[in-house]
């Protein structure tokens, strides 16, 4: 089992662009996401667990508690925006360290052709068995299946040494069509190189 801390950030041009696709637009809401993302930077604990067997890996991947201790504390302020923030920022950060999990993949001379999730392309009694084989000591699933800390998730992946089988992402694979990151992503494919640091297409 190898656990992996991330480094995770964004520079200010992916700031820019994600307060933008989030809908971040006034100057107001704009310092808001500037200030979440500095709280988030010293709450969270981005990291994974990840086990190779033959063809195919184990993933548990998480932000860590102390975003949603963040959170929690905004809920309780009553800084409802805040906590939406929260929301936002998890997922561009869950983004970004899964093209730091297919870099880290990479580098053992192996490429991601496939992402499978309890629920969706799996049983969702597959977590036990992701659970079982990553051991992760600061994640944990209760019995209807909902991951703790929250922003974490846990998930299976084909792997292959073939470079043209590689996976370009998880949108392929995601069915919340409605999702803002999805459809830029589609809309930006082959555009400039500042839009494709982050969406990687």
């Amino acid at each position: 089992m190898k656990r992996k801390r991330q480094l995770l950030s964004f520079s200010e041009q992916e700031m820019i662009e994600m307060a933008f696709r989030q809908k971040f637009l006034s100057k107001e809401e704009q310092s808001i996401w500037q200030e979440v993302y500095g709280d988030m930077k010293r709450h969270f604990d981005p990291h994974y667990y990840y086990v190779r067997e033959q063809e195919r890996g184990f993933v548990v991947l998480t932000l860590g508690k102390g975003v949603d201790r963040l959170q929690e504390s905004y809920i309780e302020k009553e800084e409802y925006l805040k906590t939406y923030c929260v929301d936002c920022l998890g997922m561009e950060f869950l983004l970004k360290a899964y093209d730091d999990l297919k870099m880290e993949v990479k580098k053992e001379g192996e490429y991601i052709q496939q992402f499978l999730y309890p629920g969706e392309q799996l049983p969702i009694e597959a977590m036990r068995e992701i659970f079982l084989r990553t051991n992760p000591k600061d994640v944990t699933y209760n019995e209807s299946f909902f991951i703790d800390p929250k922003k974490s998730v846990a998930m299976e992946v084909i792997l292959t040494k073939e470079k043209e089988k590689e996976s370009c992402g998880i949108c392929e694979q995601c069915k919340n069509i409605n999702c803002t990151s999805r459809k830029v992503r589609r809309e930006l494919r082959g555009q400039n190189y500042g839009y494709q640091r982050i969406f990687k297409k």
